[in-house]
């Protein structure tokens, strides 16, 4: 019975981690998107053709900010990937398909 409550309160507060994980997770992915499209809408509104100075500027800085921005998304993309991972295992540092329950010799 105690064992029971034990891990009944451990499996919950796994749960409640995993559920914070995931909210924060979405919320950086939809930041992560929002950027990506950004970048994207002002790169496909420039050209490499422009005949104006100040076009061809604009499409220079447009595609050297995407540049230095490539490296930080691939990142966020790791890490989303990573808490991606660990929420559909039920939470961090949980094997897929473990309960999670400490087992009847780790807990006497």
């Amino acid at each position: 019975a105690f064992r029971d409550r034990i891990a009944m309160r451990y499996d919950r507060w796994v749960r409640e981690i995993a559920e914070s994980l995931g909210r924060v997770a979405g919320a950086q992915a939809a930041k992560l998107e929002a950027g990506l499209k950004a970048c994207r809408e002002t790169l496909e509104g420039t050209s490499a053709d422009a005949v104006r100075l100040d076009a061809v500027v604009s499409f220079i800085r447009a595609v050297r900010e995407a540049q230095s921005s490539a490296p930080g998304w691939q990142e966020e993309c790791r890490l989303l990937a990573k808490a991606a991972a660990a929420v559909s295992a039920g939470g961090p540092g949980r094997a897929a398909g473990s309960s999670g329950a400490p087992s009847s010799s780790a807990a006497s």
